[in-house]
Protein backbone atom coordinates (compact mmCIF):
# COMPACT_ATOMS: atom_id res chain seq x y z
CA UNK A 1 0.00 0.00 0.00
CA UNK A 2 1.41 3.34 -1.02
CA UNK A 3 1.35 6.18 1.40
CA UNK A 4 -0.49 9.38 -0.57
CA UNK A 5 1.32 12.71 0.23
CA UNK A 6 -0.87 15.66 -0.52
CA UNK A 7 0.94 18.51 -1.53
CA UNK A 8 -1.00 21.73 0.38
CA UNK A 9 -3.28 24.02 -1.59
CA UNK A 10 -1.71 27.34 -2.64
CA UNK A 11 -3.07 30.23 -0.29
CA UNK A 12 -5.48 32.62 -1.79
CA UNK A 13 -3.40 35.20 0.36
CA UNK A 14 0.10 36.14 0.95
CA UNK A 15 1.38 34.99 4.02
CA UNK A 16 4.02 36.15 6.46
CA UNK A 17 5.21 35.07 9.65
CA UNK A 18 7.00 38.57 10.36
CA UNK A 19 4.84 40.75 11.87
CA UNK A 20 5.32 44.08 10.30
CA UNK A 21 5.23 41.91 6.74
CA UNK A 22 1.97 40.28 7.68
CA UNK A 23 0.28 43.56 9.04
CA UNK A 24 1.60 44.97 5.26
CA UNK A 25 0.00 41.85 3.57
CA UNK A 26 -3.39 42.37 6.11
CA UNK A 27 -3.70 46.20 5.00
CA UNK A 28 -3.29 46.00 0.78
CA UNK A 29 -5.86 42.98 0.36
CA UNK A 30 -8.16 44.96 2.81
CA UNK A 31 -7.79 47.79 0.79
CA UNK A 32 -7.90 46.45 -2.68
CA UNK A 33 -11.17 44.18 -1.03
CA UNK A 34 -12.93 47.45 -0.47
CA UNK A 35 -11.33 49.89 -2.87
CA UNK A 36 -10.53 52.23 -0.57
CA UNK A 37 -8.05 54.99 -1.12
CA UNK A 38 -6.25 54.15 1.76
CA UNK A 39 -6.30 52.48 5.38
CA UNK A 40 -4.03 53.08 8.35
CA UNK A 41 -3.69 51.52 11.49
CA UNK A 42 -2.48 54.01 14.36
CA UNK A 43 -1.33 54.10 18.45
CA UNK A 44 -3.41 55.85 21.08
CA UNK A 45 -1.61 59.40 20.20
CA UNK A 46 -2.40 58.92 16.32
CA UNK A 47 1.25 57.99 15.18
CA UNK A 48 1.31 55.46 11.97
CA UNK A 49 2.55 51.82 13.19
CA UNK A 50 0.95 50.31 9.24
CA UNK A 51 -0.44 52.05 6.86
CA UNK A 52 -1.08 50.59 2.92
CA UNK A 53 -2.03 53.47 -0.46
CA UNK A 54 -5.45 51.47 -2.22
CA UNK A 55 -6.30 50.94 -5.60
CA UNK A 56 -9.04 53.96 -5.80
CA UNK A 57 -7.33 56.82 -7.30
CA UNK A 58 -6.17 59.81 -5.46
CA UNK A 59 -3.51 60.83 -2.99
CA UNK A 60 -2.93 60.17 0.50
CA UNK A 61 -0.48 60.94 3.37
CA UNK A 62 -0.72 58.06 5.26
CA UNK A 63 0.68 59.75 8.47
CA UNK A 64 -2.15 62.39 8.06
CA UNK A 65 -4.63 59.63 7.96
CA UNK A 66 -3.24 57.66 11.59
CA UNK A 67 -3.16 61.44 12.65
CA UNK A 68 -6.93 61.92 12.21
CA UNK A 69 -8.30 58.68 13.13
CA UNK A 70 -8.21 58.55 17.29
CA UNK A 71 -10.19 61.93 16.66
CA UNK A 72 -13.12 60.42 13.62
CA UNK A 73 -13.64 57.32 16.01
CA UNK A 74 -14.09 59.34 19.21
CA UNK A 75 -16.34 61.39 17.41
CA UNK A 76 -14.18 64.15 17.85
CA UNK A 77 -12.58 65.30 14.33
CA UNK A 78 -13.13 68.68 13.02
CA UNK A 79 -14.87 68.26 9.63
CA UNK A 80 -12.08 70.37 7.62
CA UNK A 81 -9.18 67.97 9.41
CA UNK A 82 -10.72 65.10 8.15
CA UNK A 83 -11.79 66.72 4.33
CA UNK A 84 -7.62 67.39 4.23
CA UNK A 85 -6.75 63.66 5.53
CA UNK A 86 -9.14 61.75 3.35
CA UNK A 87 -8.90 64.42 0.20
CA UNK A 88 -12.76 64.63 0.42
CA UNK A 89 -13.45 61.23 0.24
CA UNK A 90 -15.28 59.75 2.90
CA UNK A 91 -13.08 58.74 6.39
CA UNK A 92 -13.96 55.99 8.71
CA UNK A 93 -12.31 54.60 11.59
CA UNK A 94 -12.55 52.47 14.24
CA UNK A 95 -11.47 51.47 18.08
CA UNK A 96 -9.39 48.43 18.51
CA UNK A 97 -8.05 46.59 21.09
CA UNK A 98 -5.40 44.13 20.73
CA UNK A 99 -3.22 42.35 22.60
CA UNK A 100 -4.20 44.97 25.97
CA UNK A 101 -2.58 47.69 23.25
CA UNK A 102 -5.49 50.47 21.96
CA UNK A 103 -5.00 50.57 17.97
CA UNK A 104 -7.14 52.88 15.59
CA UNK A 105 -8.21 51.54 12.20
CA UNK A 106 -9.02 54.25 9.51
CA UNK A 107 -9.91 54.10 6.03
CA UNK A 108 -10.24 55.90 3.22
CA UNK A 109 -13.73 55.06 1.59
CA UNK A 110 -17.15 54.18 1.54
CA UNK A 111 -16.88 51.36 3.80
CA UNK A 112 -14.15 48.91 5.42
CA UNK A 113 -14.06 45.67 7.61
CA UNK A 114 -15.81 44.91 10.35
CA UNK A 115 -14.08 46.06 13.89
CA UNK A 116 -14.15 42.60 14.89
CA UNK A 117 -12.88 41.37 11.69
CA UNK A 118 -9.70 44.17 11.59
CA UNK A 119 -9.16 43.15 15.77
CA UNK A 120 -9.53 39.57 15.02
CA UNK A 121 -6.80 39.80 12.25
CA UNK A 122 -4.01 42.10 13.69
CA UNK A 123 -4.62 40.31 16.97
CA UNK A 124 -3.43 36.72 14.69
CA UNK A 125 -0.54 38.94 13.43
CA UNK A 126 0.54 40.96 16.61
CA UNK A 127 -0.21 38.82 19.80
CA UNK A 128 1.88 35.65 18.71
Amino acid sequence: MSAHRSTPSPRKTPYSAAPDEAARLFLEGTAKKFRLGAIAVANEDGLLVFGSLGPASGIFDLEALAAVGPLVALGRAPKDLVDLAGSGKPVNACRLEVGGQTLFLTSVGPTGPSQSDAESVLRQILVA
